[in-house]
């Protein structure tokens, strides 16, 4: 955190170019092989405005490009054309292996970084949990997104031996389980249902001791693929009591493959509760950095969308690490959209002041993101329901292409 900190005062770009720096994104490109000539939109250059577009409420190119003309314009750098077309053509070029890569090896910094404090019994969790997005419906697009969306295989988790998966029902399932604890990982999820002709070997004041037998063979899977797993698994399983006159919830079972009796069961329970952390974090990339409605247009593109977001969540994440670190808190107390606000208001503060006016402009916004705390609100409830009644419109069933032709006009109007 300290080595992370002290590059705050050296900035001298855009954006989270005191985290992301020139010298690491080219370290990157010549990783993958990506040779360019010194023009105005550099990859450098071209992935900092990316990701100020991202962190925009505009969101638009025309405003990343603005960005980027206010700083070559704010170094005495001749200024570039505001026309978009060549920032756009740029974008298109950067590989998203390269933004991926940005991404991930950011995320692995900062975890190697963390204090020992913020870890749950020195181990780290990862939270996990599923959620879609909307994008422009062109035929690019829907041939690789189809409706209804086809799950296809993804990137593995950042997963290592000793590390705790934290989830909701849908990954109690006996299959996953066992390929998890193969790979000595330990999964905390809700227990979905009653397990059929499981035993109970041990009964503890705060938990117990089960053995789950093997469910019968999914649809699918081979039968020598079946037999490859043992017919009985070790559980535990905790009741958490949730109760409160303002909670929806009353009791509900976790179970775990952590056996160990020095984790009591209330920890068990208190851990399992910070699962709704995975929901916030959603919820902070979809709505706050307003990722829920992707802007491209072709496949390529929305994948670079996504990743452009994501790194943009971790720099911003590691801006939030440094900033609980330096006032005696942890990251998960900090308010992410009070992170976000503070350092877009500071950022061209930073970028505009001299060298040794930086390190006063970057005490006050760590000062200013740590002071956004978010309340512990157990057993808060809203209802799933929008009060303020949107304006009545038909439904676009059609693509807008179609439904712009003469003869569908009127369907619309």
């Amino acid at each position: 955190m300290d080595a992370v900190r002290a590059r705050f005062a050296r900035n001298e770009g855009l954006p989270f170019a005191d985290i992301l720096t020139e010298a690491s994104i080219r370290d990157v490109l010549n990783e993958h092989g990506v040779q360019f000539r010194d023009r105005v939109f550099s990859p450098v250059t071209t992935i900092w405005g990316f990701l100020s577009q991202v962190l925009s409420e505009d969101h638009s190119c025309r405003d990343a490009v603005s960005r980027i003309i206010a700083h070559r314009a704010a170094n005495g750098i001749t200024v570039c054309s505001p026309n978009t077309a060549s920032y756009c053509s740029a974008r298109s070029r950067i590989r998203t292996k390269v933004l991926s890569t940005l991404a991930t090896r950011t995320a692995q910094e900062l975890q190697t970084s963390i204090a020992d404090q913020w870890k749950w019994n020195g181990r780290s969790v990862f939270i996990v949990d599923g959620s879609s997005v909307s994008m422009p419906d062109t035929p690019e697009n829907q041939a690789v997104y189809p409706q209804p969306p086809n799950q296809k295989p993804g990137l593995g988790f950042p997963l290592k031996p000793g590390d705790v998966v934290l989830a909701d029902a849908l990954f109690d399932d006996y299959f996953l389980t066992w390929e998890l604890c193969t790979r000595g990982i330990d999964i905390v999820a809700c227990a979905q249902y009653e397990r059929v002709r499981s035993q109970v070997t041990q009964s503890r004041p705060d938990d117990d001791i089960i053995i789950w037998e093997r469910p019968n063979k999914p649809h699918g899977m081979t039968g020598e693929h079946y037999r490859s797993y043992p017919k009985t698994l070790t559980m535990r399983q905790v009741t958490v009591d949730a109760r409160d006159k303002n909670n929806r919830a009353k009791q509900f079972k976790v179970v775990t493959t952590m056996l160990d009796p020095s984790i009591d069961g209330k920890q068990i329970g208190d851990l399992y509760e910070r699962r709704w952390d995975g929901e916030v974090d959603i919820r902070s990339i979809k709505s706050t950095m307003q990722m829920d409605i992707l802007r491209c247009k072709t496949p390529e593109m929305v994948h670079k969308e996504i990743w452009a977001h994501l790194l943009a969540y971790n720099l911003l994440r590691t801006v939030m690490a440094v900033a609980a670190n330096e006032n005696d808190t942890e990251p998960r107390k900090v308010s992410f959209k009070g992170a976000k606000q503070a350092l877009t208001a500071f950022a061209p503060k930073i970028e505009a002041a001299r060298p040794e006016e930086r390190a006063t402009l970057v005490d006050a916004m760590l000062t200013t993101i740590a002071y956004h705390r978010v309340g512990d609100r157990p057993g808060r409830w809203e209802p799933r329901a929008r009060k303020r009644r949107p304006k009545p419109a038909a439904r676009l069933t059609k693509p807008r292409h179609i439904a712009k032709l003469p003869d569908n006009r009127s369907k619309w109007f």
